[in-house]
């Protein structure tokens, strides 16, 4: 019989493709339909089935301490309350069923203190048999205690790119996903001191920490399947798929997108590299990403985006060609040198673990990045340096001001694409809510805006997740802990096209940098990046890459003329 069985602080639970028990909040036992043992481990040893975590990075266990009461309430045969009284914190486990058989997963937390920042809920005891596949720099399969995933945190939506774990063993596994439509921060942690078999799935409070009391809200969903990771993975994406109205926001994309058969990125401004382009590869079939077009220099005077006569003369020899330009803008970088910046300036976004106001300073003769300043006269004060701040993007000036900039030059040039950088930036922050809007809301607020400018452009970003996907066509995407040069172990990766599976139907990946395969750590980039089914993606600088292409780059260029 499908649903829950209570006797005590033992749940039992069977549906048609699994059988799981509990101990109070422990999953202790998880074994699929075929008897394949998928989760296994003695209740009350290793680590805590919840956890609480405060401002400081200081956690407290419960679930299994002396002093925690338990109690297990069950409400009908699809419903089971779990009450964790702990000094520590209340914690209610809230188990359900919904009309798939699936189990829901739903840990909140409260407490008379102030600073809790999150809770949660932790798998332990997952068979070694089983890797996890997931859209970790759009994906990878690593065993759990690998050294590029063990006792790493991975954070929603940057670098976790969309909250789904897919736990593949042999022909078989079970997979955990989050069906939360509110865009609310959440992380997933690999490892514990206790178990290196184990996953954490946290759900975080909206900043500011200091005042909060509580904490919960989101529902973890549990399901076994048969097959591959693409089994495992279907359930979330019908659901992604489902929630943001993807077939319609598909039919919006300009017909060209598809044919873009190789992307050239932070291309240089000279029409020699374009004449040699084009004798290699059809223009139209060519997506060029171009940083050096404005009037100031890159990354300076952010939000002017006013073209200037070289960038203005280069994009139209360009479009003469036949290629598609997308010039380079930036989503939430704000210079304190622009005439608006007063303006923007009480809204920069404030860090959720220090309160440090957010963004960077590159200080160019000396090649240092100093921290962001921390007051209104130093942001100023350095004017022969770069400086940015990270304006939240709720904030309906910002958002309008940037719009009508870009629509100035998406006209004046005639676009057919653009790129916004660093839109997989979204952060859990001090000031989370901006006239009623997180930073997740705010730029998928921007982003639908600038997908209803005229043409409509296509619209390239950076990072592709479960957000961005949505109005984004292009994606420069980072591999694995690894964004300007490889990370330890990297070799070791196992990239697995996850990301592609979830969101390539709406946005098209590029890569993002050190992809010109001049030696041996690049071209190793280039062969993840296809492994990951990302557009055949080069960066050129000068006309000899095209002449005279080393053999990772040629390979490239073969691959976007098969």
């Amino acid at each position: 019989m499908i649903g829950f069985h209570v006797d005590g602080l033992s749940i039992e639970l069977r549906t048609k493709k699994f059988q799981a028990r509990f101990h109070g909040a422990d999953l202790y036992e998880l074994i699929d339909s075929d008897e394949h043992s998928l989760i296994d481990h003695v209740p009350g040893n290793g680590p805590a089935p919840i956890e609480l975590t405060f401002m400081g990075d200081e956690t407290h266990s419960i679930g299994n301490g002396q002093d925690c009461q338990i109690t297990v309430k069950q409400l009908s045969p699809f419903l089971v309350h779990i009450y964790l009284d702990d000094p520590e914190g209340d914690v209610i486990v809230r188990l359900s069923l919904d009309d798939e058989s699936r189990l829901h997963v739903e840990p909140s937390a409260s407490c008379l203190r102030m600073g809790l920042a999150a809770v949660r809920w932790n798998l332990a005891g997952i068979s070694p048999d089983c890797k996890l596949v997931a859209p970790l720099y759009q994906g990878c399969r690593q065993s759990l205690d690998h050294p590029l995933i063990a006792n790493e945190s991975f954070s929603w939506p940057s670098v976790w790119e969309a909250p789904l774990a897919v736990l593949e063993g042999n022909g078989s596994g079970f997979y955990v996903y989050n069906d939360d439509c509110g865009y609310r921060p959440k992380n997933l942690l690999v490892g514990h001191e206790k178990d290196p078999h184990c996953l954490r799935f946290e759900t975080q409070a909206l900043g500011p920490w200091m005042p909060n009391q509580s904490v919960g809200g989101q529902s973890w969903v549990l399901d076994c399947f048969k097959g591959s990771w693409e089994d495992g993975a279907s359930a979330y994406k019908e659901w992604l798929w489902r929630t943001s109205d993807a077939e319609k926001l598909q039919s919006k994309r300009p017909d060209w997108v598809n044919d873009i058969r190789l992307a050239l990125q932070w291309c240089e401004n000279d029409t020699a590299i374009l004449d040699a382009v084009a004798k290699t590869i059809d223009p139209k079939k060519v997506l060029l990403h171009i940083p050096h077009w404005r009037r100031d220099a890159y990354d300076t005077n952010y939000p002017d985006y006013t073209p200037g006569e070289e960038g203005i003369a280069f994009i139209s020899y360009a479009q003469k060609k036949g290629f598609h330009v997308m010039p380079h803008f930036n989503y939430f970088a704000a210079d304190p040198a622009h005439p608006l910046f007063p303006q923007f300036q009480p809204y920069i976004l404030s860090s959720i673990t220090s309160g440090r106001l957010m963004g960077w300073r590159y200080d160019q003769k000396n090649n240092r990045f100093p921290p962001l300043p921390q007051t209104a006269g130093a942001l100023c004060r350095f004017p022969d340096e770069k400086t940015m701040a990270y304006i939240h993007p709720g904030l309906s000036l910002w958002r309008r001001t940037l719009t009508a900039n870009i629509s100035t030059a998406v006209n004046q040039l005639d676009l057919s694409a653009l790129f916004v950088d660093q839109t997989l930036c979204v952060f859990n922050v001090n000031n989370a809510i901006v006239e009623n809007m997180t930073m997740a809301e705010g730029l998928l607020s921007l982003l639908n805006d600038l997908a209803e400018l005229a043409g409509p452009p296509a619209i390239g970003g950076e990072g592709r997740n479960e957000l961005n996907m949505r109005y984004q066509s292009f994606a420069q995407t980072h591999l694995f802990n690894s964004h300007h040069g490889n990370c330890k172990y990297f070799e070791e990766l196992d990239p697995v096209p996850i990301g592609d599976y979830l969101f390539g139907e709406l946005c098209r990946s590029m890569a993002y940098g050190n992809n010109s395969g001049k030696d041996d750590a690049s071209k190793l980039r280039l062969e993840t990046h296809e492994k990951l089914n990302a557009l055949p993606s080069l960066a050129i600088s000068e006309i000899n890459q095209i002449l005279k292409p080393n053999p990772a780059f040629k390979q490239v260029l073969d691959r976007a003329l098969a």
